[in-house]
């Protein structure tokens, strides 16, 4: 179901209106002195709508209620076919821990696309999500994530098949502090977590010459307990 390391203990239930959901938990890898000074461990995953695909394959999605943590009108809203430069100059003022992105890329030329969070502008720290073409793999880099608290000295890549749609990938991305949540064309997901040492690590970029920004939309989230 989930590419990422940090997918753990999902439970299942039916809701009053027939969605079967699903709910996780995106456990983290800081060091036990890590918890103890913050005074928490882990967190709640987004609950998950399950879907059967026509191809027989699970799908799923977040459910629709998550939008309703948007604060405000979109930072960006992209609705016409844009290039990777003209969207990141778009996207040059969005800084944040705290954001919703929804994204469809065409792939085009490009081997290797996608969208970089937790961004510093210099790129000294990211957390990449990409898809590599050549392989047929949806992925997170995590090399230049930072480990501050992390017990593990390097966070990695992580990847799984996944099969574009008419060459195109959309992205549902929830980045919530530390937590960084990826849907694939509805149908595959990424958990995973990352700890920038950079108070300045909180932008967006996207990446891969030769593909193309379908749509963009960006929003800012609130907490859900107000």
């Amino acid at each position: 179901m989930d590419y990422g390391d940090h997918f753990t203990g999902p439970s299942g239930t039916v809701d009053d209106k027939g969605r079967s959901l699903v709910f996780s938990i995106a456990q983290d890898r800081r060091t036990e002195r890590a918890h103890y000074d913050a005074g928490w461990a882990h967190n709640a995953g987004l609950p998950i709508e399950l879907s059967m695909r026509p191809d027989g394959d699970l799908g799923f999605r977040p459910v629709e209620e998550v939008a309703r943590l948007h604060d405000g009108e979109p930072l960006v809203d992209i609705t016409a076919p844009t290039s990777v430069t003209a969207a990141n100059e778009r996207l040059a003022n969005v800084k944040g821990d705290m954001l919703h992105i929804k994204l469809t890329l065409e792939r085009g030329s490009a081997g290797t696309f996608g969208l970089d969070v937790l961004r510093s502008p210099g790129d000294e720290e990211r957390t990449r999500l990409f898809y590599d073409a050549p392989a047929g793999q949806l992925g997170v880099d995590r090399t230049r994530s930072g480990n501050n608290s992390s017990a593990e000295p390097n966070l990695g890549v992580h990847k799984g098949p996944l099969a574009l749609a008419n060459g195109q990938l959309t992205l549902d991305v929830f980045v919530d502090r530390s937590v960084i949540e990826a849907y694939a064309n509805s149908h595959k997901s990424i958990t995973t977590r990352a700890y920038p040492f950079r108070q300045d690590a909180l932008g967006l970029r996207l990446f891969g010459d030769g593909s193309t920004v379908k749509s963009m939309t960006v929003w800012k989230m609130k907490s859900m307990t107000g």
